[in-house]
């Protein structure tokens, strides 16, 4: 935490804009960084926002640093803007970020609409960063004039993964856990373990600790099998003592009835919370020791890790019980995985490692990438050594803030299309002198041109990787060349087969223009 703190306050007090990616395990405290990020700010006479992904995340944010700042004596404004909030509650938090220049603003996506004006900003914070959209974090970023940017996630990244997702951010990593921790532990059973479950949570609830059971599903569905939320509920009221307090929470509720359950779990009044995947993010009750979660299999692994992340906040040992519904063997090996760790970084890697990254800028999220030399698993180190240049580590940013389509083969695309475009045109000016002329040196200059061309654009299309089209291009190209010297009208079809392919690969790599 002292580290990154550093490295934030150097960027802060530097000639240059922070851009700065805070990457920390569950529970690793990156929220009191944040926090002494903002005091720094608010200090210095500016404002600071920090928009976290769900209200229930605001909310525990906001009063969270109200605790702080009553505690260390700082003279500063805090201001909650959420979606929720009363026409009159918006409109006091608005006139509250125009009176203070030094406010610490805390909310959701309410920070970034256009009714919210900020007087000084200076520096925005986004939290759980992956659960926002790309235009939803540069429409926040774009709000002050010119703020410092920072993005906290607790997504397990693998470092090299990181430096290709993030290479235009500087990246800090808190890579311990605040001390007195005991790590969680785990365990995979299958459905006839329940009943186990129950009497272990009743034990738990017994020394006066809380546990959290997670369900895929807020009610019951004819289309997908699974366990519920609404059912589960009184499933363990009917399985645990009366003097248990068992309640639900779900998306779907409203939200001052979502603040009110969380209020009574975070006081103890709520033993057990029967809820879906809405705690995932940064939801902090220490007392809480046990993470249930039902068709375990269901899940991502990073997500397990999240919920998993709930539980362990406090000096108590915590336990973590998977429920797995399914007897497919992958899902059984992905579960393993955190049974045997809880390490985020190594979960992530070998995630990375059972389905594959996909593709980093594209649509594609699973199977394997298609380096022609490279290995991604076995290679990290040269990576990392190759970016420790300044020279290259300034190449890969500039390479990455390119378009989609040029990231792979800038050179050979704008190479190859480029002069295919030159000699597309030259060649219809002949096509139109053949046309009204019939000498042979101008059809002979003409098929030439046409076989340059099929070459250039071939080689374009090669380095799409789009080996069928570039075969089926190069011998269209060529017969159309033969039947054009035989004064053949055959040759037009073929054109049109070109221009087809063409079209197909071109729009693959989203090169419309």
């Amino acid at each position: 935490q002292l580290r990154v703190l550093d490295d934030i306050q150097t960027d802060l007090h530097g000639e240059y804009i922070m851009q700065r990616l805070v990457q920390g395990d569950v529970g690793s405290g990156k929220t009191i960084v944040a926090f002494f990020a903002m005091c720094l700010v608010s200090a210095s006479g500016y404002q600071s926002a920090l928009m976290a992904p769900t209200e229930v995340l605001a909310a525990q944010h906001y009063e969270t640093f109200a605790q702080y700042i009553e505690l260390f004596g700082i003279h500063t404004h805090l201001v909650l803007l959420t979606g929720t909030m009363t026409a009159k509650q918006k409109r006091r938090a608005y006139e509250r970020l125009q009176l203070f220049p030094d406010a610490m603003v805390i909310g959701t996506h309410a920070l970034f609409q256009e009714k919210a004006v900020y007087d000084n900003l200076a520096l925005v914070i986004t939290d759980e960063q992956h659960r926002f959209g790309v235009r939803q974090r540069e429409t926040f970023s774009l709000k002050g004039e010119s703020p410092h940017i920072l993005v906290m996630s607790a997504t397990p990244i693998p470092r090299t993964l990181a430096i290709i997702l993030y290479g235009d951010l500087d990246i800090s990593v808190i890579d311990e856990v605040p001390a007195k921790r005991l790590p969680v532990k785990n365990c995979v059973v299958g459905t006839g373990w329940r009943p186990n479950a129950y009497e272990f949570i009743r034990k738990e609830a017994a020394l006066g600790h809380q546990a959290y059971v997670i369900c895929p599903f807020v009610e019951a569905s004819e289309y997908a099998e699974g366990e519920n939320v609404i059912d589960y509920t009184q499933k363990l009221r009917q399985a645990l003592p009366e003097s248990i307090e068992v309640a639900f929470l779900h998306g779907k509720m409203r939200s001052d009835l979502k603040n009110k359950v969380m209020e009574a779990f975070a006081a103890n009044e709520i033993q057990v919370l029967v809820s879906t995947t809405v705690v995932e993010v940064g939801v902090n009750v220490p007392n809480a020791t046990v993470m249930m979660i039902e068709d375990a299999q269901r899940f991502g692994l990073a997500q397990l890790h999240q919920l998993r992340g709930r539980v362990g906040r406090g000096d108590a040992q915590s336990y973590c019980i998977m429920i797995n519904t399914s007897d497919a063997k992958g899902a059984s090996k992905r579960l393993d995985v955190l049974n045997r760790t809880n390490d985020g970084f190594q979960i992530a890697s070998e995630d990375l490692k059972l389905r594959g990254p996909g593709d980093f800028f594209g649509i594609r999220q699973s199977g394997d990438m298609e380096f022609q030399l490279a290995d991604i698993y076995q290679d990290a180190g040269v990576l990392r050594q190759a970016l420790s240049s300044p020279d290259n580590a300034a190449y890969v940013r500039h390479m990455l803030m390119l378009p989609f389509d040029c990231r792979q083969f800038v050179l050979p695309y704008i190479a190859a299309l480029g002069a295919y475009t030159l000699l597309t045109k030259t060649a219809a000016l002949l096509l139109v002198l053949l046309a009204v002329s019939d000498q042979a040196p101008a059809a002979i200059l003409g098929s030439i041109l046409c076989s340059v061309n099929a070459v250039l654009m071939a080689a374009a299309i090669y380095s799409f990787r789009q080996y069928w089209c570039a075969g089926g291009f190069w011998v269209a190209s060529l017969v159309a060349a033969i039947l054009f010297l035989g004064n053949s009208p055959m040759f037009l079809p073929l054109l049109i087969v070109n221009g087809v392919l063409a079209a197909m690969v071109l729009q693959r790599a989203d090169g419309y223009s």
